[in-house]
């Protein structure tokens, strides 16, 4: 590789540490709002597996399917 590159990679990578760290809190609310949706989306699949699904596993895909609902419901309400 070619030092210019190297310099530039590692300038660029820097100021995209310190700009996530400078916006911390805008990071920190984007993960917040994008995990509830995929924590009900994910509780969905594991009820329709529980309802749909082979019964040996049914009783653990209710207890997921109950967690991530629960969570994703409560990050809603937070």
């Amino acid at each position: 590789m070619r030092k210019n590159h190297i310099i530039g990679g590692l300038i660029t990578f820097g100021a995209g540490l310190f700009m996530m760290y400078y916006n911390s809190p805008y990071v920190v609310e984007l993960f917040k709002g994008a995990v509830q949706p995929l924590l009900i989306i994910i509780g969905l699949l594991a009820l329709g597996a529980a309802i749909l699904g082979n019964k040996a596993f049914r009783r653990m895909n209710f207890i997921v399917s109950a967690v991530f609902l629960l969570l994703g419901l409560y990050g809603l309400y937070d």
